[in-house]
């Protein structure tokens, strides 16, 4: 019985020895097989999160060229003040010549106005002076200096 019982004892010691022993020979498969579950659910959300990262980086490095580029066109206009200063006397210099070229051909129109009128009034003073004169005299025989069906060789008009 003793025997029996001893057999008995030894048994569940080698049992258990053999269940411990075949326990952690598969631990580490076990901790494998829960390591590549976590990876198989949180691995397609970790892909999601570096694309949007590689995107938020793309679009912040153009943000950040436009905002330096920016800031390069204001630093360049700043350093054109002085072609603005220049590009203001040019058209200040092109308005007043302007004004002075109207106004001297304003003054050629009025001084031709003028030439103009006086030789009006001459010419029809001369003419007066030609009617009364031949009236006058009873000059017949005498041509007039203006012949309408000739063309004119010249401007003045002298009477005979």
């Amino acid at each position: 019985m003793e025997d029996q019982e001893m057999q008995l004892k030894v048994k569940r010691v080698t049992d258990k020895f053999t269940e411990s022993m075949y326990v952690l020979a598969n631990e580490p498969s076990i901790a494998l097989y829960r390591l590549q579950e976590h990876v198989r659910r949180s691995l397609p959300e970790l892909v999601q999160h570096k694309t949007d990262m590689q995107s938020w980086e793309e679009q912040s490095q153009g943000a950040i060229y436009t905002v330096e580029y920016a800031c390069s066109a204001v630093k360049s206009m700043t350093n054109s003040s002085l072609y603005f200063k220049n590009i203001d006397g040019l058209v200040r210099q092109a308005i007043s010549l302007k004004y002075i070229y109207i106004t001297s051909l304003l003054n050629v129109n009025v001084t031709l106005a003028y030439c103009f009128f006086s030789l009006l009034i001459c010419f029809t003073f001369n003419l007066l002076t030609f009617s009364v004169f031949k009236h006058t005299c009873h000059f017949s025989s005498v041509k007039p200096a203006i012949n309408p069906n000739d063309t004119p060789t010249h401007t003045s008009v002298t009477p005979p």
